[in-house]
């Protein structure tokens, strides 16, 4: 039995066009500034479970003490939507879309941003599917 093809509708009425494959890096630009702590932006941290946290929100602050001085290190600048995630930890889902706002975070994490719908990313990054997909490419490179 043929279904007919599900196609939502634009508000005016018109076909949204076909899906088209795109690069990642046709969509994402690397986010590559760095800067030191200010009233501006804070420190932020990242967690596999929350992304973008206020580092008081974490659970366990028992690392901080490996980064004395943090005062004249550089951090990576984030802004809201960016997508952060820890290449170390990809496989456990460390991938996050930043819902906090400005602040710095460790340049351990890749930081992106997009000029498409920064959640509707969000949903394809955080796929499981994908995120297999991206170890599986990372393992023959």
């Amino acid at each position: 039995m043929n279904e007919p093809k599900l196609r939502f509708k634009a508000d005016d009425g018109s076909q949204f066009p076909d899906w088209e494959k795109k690069k990642l890096s046709d969509i994402f630009v690397e986010r590559r500034e760095m800067q030191c702590i200010d009233d501006e932006y804070k420190l932020l941290s990242f967690t596999i479970e929350q992304g973008v946290i206020n580092p008081e929100d974490k659970k366990t602050n028992k690392r901080d003490f490996l980064m004395k001085d943090k005062a004249s290190k550089k951090f990576l600048r984030t802004e809201y939507n960016d997508i952060i995630y820890n290449p170390a930890n990809l496989k456990y889902g460390a991938i996050n879309r930043n819902k906090l706002g400005k602040g710095l975070l460790s340049p351990i994490y890749a930081i992106f941003y997009t000029e498409q719908n920064a959640v509707f990313m969000e949903s394809i990054v955080r796929n499981p599917d994908f995120i297999k997909r991206t170890l599986n490419i990372w393992k023959v490179l």
